[in-house]
Order: structure tokens, then C-alpha cells, then sequence
């Protein structure tokens, strides 16, 4: 395995991912606490979850890095 999350393994991955991480992610943005305007950076966003929650919460820019494709395309 090279790593990252490619092919079927990856899509089932993400799935798993934002199940299981969405507390996580949820408490993270909360802590964070993002107001209008602000830019976040995400490193490693994973499914999306914490990127989907940072946009529902305020009018943010978000700069999002992630070394799967999958992982890219699922949150795209």
C-alpha cells in the first residue's frame, strides 16, 4: 500500500471516515470558534467532514491539502 487511500478501498474508507470522525471534526470547528472572514487551512481533511462543517458555520475561506485523491474527489 502506497500510503494513501486508492480505488474501492478509499471510497469505502471515506464513508467509514466521516461516520466515525464527525464528533471529532464537530469539536474541532468548535474549538476553533472560525468567524466571517476568516481563512483556515486543513491539513489532511479526510472525508470533508470538518471541511463541510467550517462552511456551515461561518463564511470562511478554506484552503484544504490531502495526499489521497479519493479522499480530494469525496470532499470535492
Amino acid at each position: 500500500m502506497s500510503g494513501t487511500f486508492d480505488g474501492i478501498t478509499g471510497v469505502v474508507a471515506a464513508r467509514v471516515m466521516a461516520l466515525m470522525n464527525a464528533d471529532m471534526e464537530r469539536a474541532a470547528i468548535e474549538t476553533l470558534a472560525p468567524h466571517d472572514g476568516d481563512r483556515v487551512l486543513v491539513v489532511g481533511f479526510g472525508p470533508g467532514v470538518g471541511i463541510e462543517s467550517l462552511l456551515d458555520r461561518a463564511d470562511v475561506d478554506v484552503l484544504g491539502i490531502d495526499p489521497s485523491p479519493v479522499m480530494v474527489r469525496t470532499t470535492a
